[in-house]
């Protein structure tokens, strides 16, 4: 399947389920996001976006940064850059799920 690739560090990865939590931008169902740690000292993790779910996810960050949201908040300029890495997230084919985690299944359980 096509997807999107992108690697996130520890704090990014925190952002985004603050901002999924909270309904700031369009929250991934099961099979949006499949992720694997890459089991460094930064957390860090893969994330491989479904094609139609990057597009809604991509739209919703753009859209807050036009609107001034980011500039809003406290932590203006790290919004952005994660926007920015969203957003040069590298076309890849995932030939097999299977040994990957769904994202939504990691984390539901702790969205209201």
């Amino acid at each position: 399947m096509k997807t999107k690739k992108q690697t996130f560090n520890g704090s990014e990865l925190a952002m985004l389920f603050q901002a999924f939590a909270k309904k700031l931008f369009i929250r991934p169902q099961k099979g949006d996001i499949f992720s694997v740690s890459t089991h460094s000292v930064d957390n860090d993790c893969d994330f491989y976006f479904r094609l139609d779910y990057y597009e809604l996810l991509k739209k919703d960050f753009q859209e807050a940064y036009t609107q001034g949201k980011f500039v809003q908040s406290n932590a203006n300029q790290e919004w952005v850059n994660l926007m920015e890495k969203v957003q040069s997230a590298q076309d890849t084919f995932l030939e097999d799920s299977s040994s990957l985690e769904d994202y939504y299944e990691s984390v539901n359980r702790f969205w209201k």
